[in-house]
């Protein structure tokens, strides 16, 4: 059985984080779920997770940070966001033009 949760993005004082030329990241970035935050919707049982994050975390820093808020491991996440799969965890959100105040879709098996 599929689940789907929204993954409601909120902004964190950006770090020493770099982007090399590829967009990937260098140093490390802060992703931190609010899972006090989560709020369920009555809309075919998705439910809402308030993440905050910075432009420069990964993919996979934000796949990790889900998985602390929702339980969902990281390999078994889907995350799409404008209706495009976000499937490089190396990738910085930003690469994708995701930025503080956006929702990704995150989509399990």
């Amino acid at each position: 059985m599929s689940s789907t949760e929204l993954l409601d993005l909120e902004d964190v004082e950006e770090s020493d984080d770099r982007l090399d030329e590829r967009g990937e990241r260098e140093g490390a970035a802060e992703v931190r779920p609010r899972p006090a935050m989560r709020s369920d919707s009555s809309d075919a049982g998705e439910g809402s997770v308030l993440i905050a994050t910075s432009p420069t975390a990964t993919v996979g820093d934000l796949k990790t940070a889900a998985h602390y808020a929702t339980g969902y491991e990281p390999i078994d996440q889907e995350l799409r966001f404008r209706g495009r799969v976000l499937a490089r965890d190396t990738h910085a959100l930003a690469r994708h033009g995701i930025s503080p105040n956006d929702t990704v879709v995150l989509q399990t098996a």
